[in-house]
């Protein structure tokens, strides 16, 4: 009998709760540059910036089966990034 995954849209109750969850998945995505100066990934900004029920909230980041998920994760490649670095010297 397999699960079913629920899913509903998910907001930190906190700042320190937003702080963990920007810990967790943006600090390890790609959507995020290492550098500040490069940009940053909105995801993470509307979060903070909208409340849940307001039409520009983003869908991305719901809970799955209580655990606070963002879909557009995409895990970060350190080592091909370390190795960019190199052959770029």
């Amino acid at each position: 009998m397999s699960k079913e995954k629920k899913t509903i849209p998910y907001r930190p109750s906190s700042g320190t709760e937003g702080m963990i969850f920007e810990e967790l998945w943006c600090s390890n995505c790609e959507h995020r540059p290492f550098d500040p100066n490069e940009g940053d990934c909105d995801i993470a900004a509307l979060m903070f910036f909208y409340d849940i029920d307001e039409a520009e909230y983003p869908k991305e980041i719901i809970l799955r089966n209580d655990i606070p998920t963002c879909t557009a994760f995409k895990q970060r490649n350190l080592l091909k990034k370390l190795l960019d670095e190199r052959r770029e010297r």
